[in-house]
């Protein structure tokens, strides 16, 4: 039979292991855009501003409801601070 014997009877003609790693290659840098892009994502999107501005409202809360409890402000000077700092 004619289809048995010739360059291309076994595959790819010699070449492939070349293909092999031309897609394992393709498949590890498809894998490593993926993971850039959702790091991107969440590095540079509304989601890490909204958390960071909830953990800084928090901690002046914190600091003002200490600064009470210790004394040095009054407790009109706490409502005012904490009416200008947004809730």
């Amino acid at each position: 039979m004619w289809f048995g014997r010739g360059p291309w009877a076994y595959g790819m003609g010699g070449f492939g292991w070349l293909w092999m790693v031309i897609g394992i290659v393709g498949f590890v840098l498809f894998i490593i855009a993926i993971a850039y892009i959702f790091g991107w994502i969440f590095r540079s999107g509304r989601y890490e501003e909204y958390h960071d501005r909830s953990g800084g409202y928090d901690r002046a809360i914190e600091e003002l409801k200490l600064r009470y409890a210790k004394g040095e402000i009054t407790h009109e000077e706490y409502e005012r601070m904490k009416k200008d700092i947004g809730r």
